[in-house]
């Protein structure tokens, strides 16, 4: 009999332990998990912080450009001509679209428009 109680304590014991052990485990990993996704989570702010900057960064260049030639063209009979020369390249451009694969119709587009700065 008394060994029958030894070994009920024991396996009581062993039981509890095995608890224990899977209480910490499961704590533990749930903090590891927090941590990592926070982690992770900034990183991804920082990385979308960046590339928004660059973003207002490029739009601030363009509107740059875009301003520029405005003045240009306004003010002078040459940037008025420049202008109607460029519209027209970009006119001509416009109607071979149907004829062009998206891909050369957007680096075209781009070259005018980089002739226009």
């Amino acid at each position: 009999r008394a060994a029958l109680l030894v070994m009920k304590r024991d396996d009581a014991a062993c039981l509890i332990q095995h608890n224990w052990k899977t209480w910490q485990w499961n704590r533990r990993s749930a903090k590891l998990l927090n941590s990592v996704l926070r982690v992770q989570r900034v990183w991804l702010g920082a990385v979308q912080r960046k590339w928004l900057k660059e973003c207002h960064a490029a739009a601030t260049q363009i509107q740059k450009y875009a301003r520029g030639l405005l003045v240009r063209v306004t003010m002078d009979k040459s940037g008025r001509a420049l202008i109607r020369q460029h519209q027209g390249e970009l006119n001509a451009l416009i109607e071979k679209k149907p004829e062009m694969s998206e891909s050369m119709y957007i680096a075209r587009t781009a070259v005018v428009a980089g002739k226009a700065r």
